[in-house]
């Protein structure tokens, strides 16, 4: 008896011990996902995709996310929304994220869309949120696009809010938007919308690369079987972290911090380092 007691607790404090680390390890230290895409530029250029941080802590003034950041060698920083964590921010958590987003914005362009979480925020709070934003040069977009210079070519970014309430022709958006000159970046915090039934999916039309977050990976990935769950797509969804599509392509961001169940499987956080290199064919 003694001695199945001693396996049987053994056994406990081992799978213990093993949670622990996972629960740590999952959750706790990002790491850096590289994708490489073709398109019809000039010259070489680099993105780096940030999306759902949800106010997670990475060291002393975000030194250990920056430092990674700065390490990519980004020519612009494209943000696709939950920066902070929905309407029980406090002002710090959204002071903290202003300057986190300002201090990259030293480095590359930063350009930001919003996420569901900054619209839980109360209008006001929302509307000075993004006012702060601007006054820090980084780019907020809303159901809008922008022209900047980066790496030597033009890029062309729109940003869509699915969750601004002032309604907008996304059809007709779309349209200005793949007839750009230059590469064409949609940032969406939702990649869910990139293939639905209808005219207005956003893969029925001609640009170069989507961006989108907030499935955070899928939450927890079945060995074999992929994500488990994403707030929007539901059980086993299509997408939920990589790269999906031909033309357009998009690449979606298991995000860098918690959600409302904060444990990761399997699916440690991440930050996205995208290469864009010329097609020469």
């Amino acid at each position: 008896m003694k001695k199945q007691n001693a396996i049987l607790f053994g056994t406990l404090g081992i799978l213990a011990a093993a949670g622990g680390y996972l629960y740590h390890y999952e959750n706790n230290s990002f790491r850096i996902s590289k994708y490489e895409i073709k398109a019809d530029i000039e010259h070489p250029l680099k993105i780096v995709h940030l999306s759902d941080l949800h106010s997670k802590k990475y060291g002393k003034g975000q030194q250990r996310l920056i430092g990674a950041v700065m390490a990519c060698g980004a020519d612009l920083i494209a943000v696709t929304g939950d920066m902070i964590n929905g309407r029980n921010s406090s002002q710090k958590d959204l002071d903290e994220s202003i300057e986190l987003l300002s201090a990259l914005n030293d480095y590359a362009p930063v350009l930001y869309v919003a996420g569901n979480h900054e619209h839980t925020l109360e209008p006001e709070k929302l509307a000075a949120y993004r006012k702060s934003l601007t006054n820090h040069r980084i780019i907020v977009l809303t159901n809008e696009m922008v022209s900047i210079q980066a790496a030597g070519q033009n890029v062309t970014v729109l940003g869509m809010d699915e969750d601004e309430e002032t309604p907008v022709d996304k059809h007709t958006i779309m349209q200005d938007f793949e007839v750009q000159d230059g590469f064409r970046l949609l940032l969406c915090h939702y990649p869910g919308l990139f293939a639905l039934d209808g005219e207005d999916s956003y893969q029925n039309f001609c640009f170069d690369l989507m961006l989108a977050g907030h499935s955070h990976g899928g939450q927890i990935i079945l060995p074999g079987i992929g994500g488990a769950y994403s707030p929007d797509q539901g059980i086993f969804p299509k997408y939920y972290k990589g790269i999906y599509g031909d033309m357009p392509k998009m690449i979606v961001s298991g995000g860098l911090g918690p959600s409302l169940f904060p444990v990761r499987m399997f699916n440690r956080p991440e930050l996205v380092c995208i290469t864009v290199s010329p097609n020469r064919e």
